[in-house]
């Protein structure tokens, strides 16, 4: 069986590189278009709120520091802290975060994130299918 004649006429990839880009153009549209309502925190514009969860921002705390800027927030919502922890560990990635640490106390989850010369710590409270993110944005 011959898999690659190097004697016979090269065929062209442009066929296949266009289908391809298509397909990821296709699949990049149907992911922007279920993602309009896509809001972000408040004081952090670059951090989405996953889906089902509500900024609280009377719990909002702003700092501006010469070294760094502090944030607190807090989110909550209907959604299990199972759906809330995938949202960050997917979206957060993507937005040139990488993970730090990830710990389970209590029933409750910590997620540690850095970027750059920040980090953010994310707890996930989940009561009665209800969860609230409590989230930290600090220096390194």
């Amino acid at each position: 069986m011959v898999l690659l004649d190097i004697n016979s006429r090269p065929c062209s990839l442009r066929p296949v590189c266009l289908l391809v880009g298509l397909v990821v153009a296709a699949v990049a549209v149907v992911a922007l278009a279920g993602n309009r309502e896509t809001t972000f925190f408040e004081d952090i514009a670059d951090l989405p709120l996953a889906p089902g969860l509500i900024e609280d921002r009377d719990q909002s705390l702003v700092f501006d520091k010469p070294d760094g800027r502090i944030v607190e927030a807090v989110a909550s919502g209907a959604v299990t802290g199972q759906q809330a922890i995938a949202f960050y560990q997917g979206v957060l990635p993507a937005l040139g975060w990488q993970a730090a640490g990830r710990t389970e106390l209590h029933g409750n989850v910590e997620l540690i994130f850095e970027r750059d010369d920040e980090r953010i710590r994310i707890v996930v409270e989940e009561r009665e299918g209800r969860s609230t993110l409590r989230l930290e944005l600090s220096p390194k």
